[in-house]
């Protein structure tokens, strides 16, 4: 596996317990929009490693890295990392991409922070303009407003992704709570409402275990399984 070395240039918070780690890394490093690699340094004595799905495209000047900063000891000490402090990369991985796709109808079910895939391949599309004949539905769930990561950003490629909707969905509202949106978790009744023919899509499933495996079980209900559906677990926050 090649090693790359890279350089922290910013960290920003993008919502609630989440941050954006921005890397300047060398031309040679090639990656597909949806990939993950593996962060590795050194840090007061201490070795560090751990993979993230890169939340950028790779059309963009950085590459970046978006998660919530959790109690573990790998994401604090990456919480201190100083802007000019030296990483490796390795990788990249994973066939979480666009090329996996079956057909030319899209719909992304993510879950959280498994929405960086997502933000790295719609990156991609506004950037290249290669969407083409390509139709998305984006259905986003959090539990409040304040967790939505890339809010505005989702909105900004909406309008500059002309088959691209974004449907966002919140499952922990109070009652009486102000929302334009959707409210509860992702099921059939929701997909009913935004997709016409849910045959001859394929299905994109990103966020924690637990998530995938009540959207795997939502599409079976409307009988979508097999190579229509292309997942990815986000593990060890």
């Amino acid at each position: 596996m090649d090693f790359f070395k890279a350089e922290l240039v910013d960290k920003r918070v993008e919502s609630e317990s989440v941050k954006t780690f921005s890397f300047s890394v060398g031309e040679d490093y090639d990656y597909v929009a949806g990939q993950f690699a593996f962060l590795e340094f050194f840090f007061e004595g201490g070795h560090h490693k751990k993979h993230f799905t890169i939340s950028s495209s790779p059309t963009r000047e950085y590459m970046e890295f978006t998660t919530i900063i959790s109690g573990s000891d790998y994401k604090q000490t990456l919480d201190k990392l100083d802007v000019g402090s030296k990483v490796e990369l390795s990788g990249p991985m994973g066939v979480f991409t666009l090329d996996s796709r079956a057909s030319d109808r899209v719909v992304f079910l993510a879950g959280g922070i498994g929405i960086t895939p997502v933000r790295s391949m719609l990156e991609y599309l506004a950037d290249t303009g290669l969407m083409g004949e390509l139709e998305i539905k984006l259905f986003y769930s959090n539990r409040n407003e304040e967790r939505i990561v890339f809010r505005d950003e989702l909105d900004e490629l909406s309008k500059q992704l002309s088959n691209l909707e974004v449907v966002h969905t919140l499952t922990d509202l109070e009652d009486g709570a102000k929302w334009d949106g959707e409210r509860g978790y992702i099921d059939e009744q929701m997909l009913g409402r935004y997709i016409d023919d849910l045959d001859g899509c394929s299905f994109y499933l990103v966020g924690p275990p637990a998530f995938n495996q009540a959207m795997v079980e939502v599409l079976g209900g409307v009988g979508v399984e097999g190579e229509s559906i292309i997942g990815e677990d986000f593990t060890g926050y």
